[in-house]
């Protein structure tokens, strides 16, 4: 039995544009749309729309990670995880984007702020790869655990 290699959804959800993607597990683009993001049901449809066809014709997502503009609510344990906040964003105050993809494509999904992805991005394949990210060791080994930690009083105590 052949198995088909893991893909994977991004998503830069960002203030004046969306940026979707499908990525395979070396990271490799296999295929890329940006489009201006314009009001919440417009936008989410394409992003859906882009995600949906590439994945009926790979196959379907091992995860998709977002990266949102904000303020977003990244507590998983709140019954908001996953919308945005209130933004000055005309029209997408209360947007439920994490939601939206989970229910869509039944994978897991990663959501964080646009600037905590973009530093880890720099971390894994940019300018600081190999670099001990701000906040020494400890809050390194607690992101390759899945434990990053969004609040002052955690991040003080992993020794940041």
């Amino acid at each position: 039995m052949m198995t088909s290699p893991a893909l994977y959804g991004a998503v830069e959800a960002g203030s004046t544009k969306f940026v979707v993607a499908i990525a395979d597990g070396r990271g490799q683009i296999l295929a890329q749309e940006r489009f201006a993001t314009t009001d919440p049901r417009t936008t989410l449809a394409a992003m859906i729309d882009f995600l949906r066809q590439r994945a009926g014709i790979a196959g379907s997502f091992a995860a998709i990670g977002v990266a949102c503009f904000g303020p977003i609510e990244l507590d998983r344990s709140s019954a908001r995880y996953g919308f945005i906040g209130s933004t000055p964003k005309a029209g997408w105050s209360g947007t439920d984007i994490a939601g939206v993809l989970a229910r869509e494509f039944s994978c897991p999904i990663g959501f964080d702020t646009d600037t905590n992805a973009a530093a880890l991005a720099e971390h894994r394949w940019g300018a600081a790869r190999g670099l001990n990210p701000v906040g020494g060791d400890r809050l390194a080994a607690a992101h390759r655990r899945g434990r990053r930690r969004h609040e002052s009083k955690a991040l003080a105590a992993a020794g940041a």
